[in-house]
């Protein structure tokens, strides 16, 4: 494939990668704040550096806003990269029988 469509393939791919992860993340945050709930009933003093768990919920729906947003431009990207592999890959499909004809 050509550069740009390897790297618009490559960017569809992380963005599906990073939506399956925030799936993921969002049950570890979910059994983060239930267990940081727990120790706090119990008086539990938590370090001073502590992230609470309220702050990783807003982070990761700041994330799960912006994978959304990319979401919805990658889904009308799709048919025109669809398109572009198909032209890329007619090209490559010439240039191998040219190639091979011109080897024999």
């Amino acid at each position: 494939l050509e550069g740009a469509t390897r790297e618009v393939i490559e960017g569809v791919t992380y963005i599906k990668e990073m939506t399956q992860l925030h799936k993921i993340l969002s049950k570890e945050v979910e059994l983060l704040i239930s267990s940081e709930s727990m120790l706090k009933r119990q008086r539990y003093q938590l370090p001073p550096d502590w992230t609470s768990g309220d702050r990783l919920k807003s982070n990761l729906a700041d994330i799960e806003t912006i994978l959304t947003r990319r979401s919805t431009q990658m889904n009308g990207m799709i048919p025109a990269l669809q398109q572009r592999v198909r032209t890329e890959d007619k090209q490559i499909a010439k240039r191998v029988i040219n190639l091979s004809e011109s080897w024999g």
